[in-house]
């Protein structure tokens, strides 16, 4: 999932949270201009949430929309996930 951490009626830290009580294991990745969430803030500090500045071009979301998919597969071969 990518979210941004502001949001019309709702912050992205309620929405990861959420979403991480319910579906655990679901590779998260905050995108933000500006990060006025604290708790947002102190979990990609710590790095429990891969978080990607704006502005930010397509390479950049890929390669970060890569990682975080990565992460979340740990010793799953590189040639498993990819289309032939």
């Amino acid at each position: 999932m990518i979210t941004d951490v502001v949001m019309p009626n709702e912050s992205g830290a309620t929405l990861v949270h959420w979403l991480r009580e319910r579906r655990p294991e679901l590779p998260v990745l905050v995108i933000s201009a500006y990060t006025e969430d604290e708790q947002l803030v102190r979990g990609m500090r710590a790095g429990e949430l891969p978080f990607l500045r704006k502005p930010f071009g397509a390479k950049e979301l890929v390669d970060a929309t890569r990682e975080v998919l990565e992460r979340e597969r740990p010793g799953e071969d590189e040639d498993a996930g990819q289309l032939r």
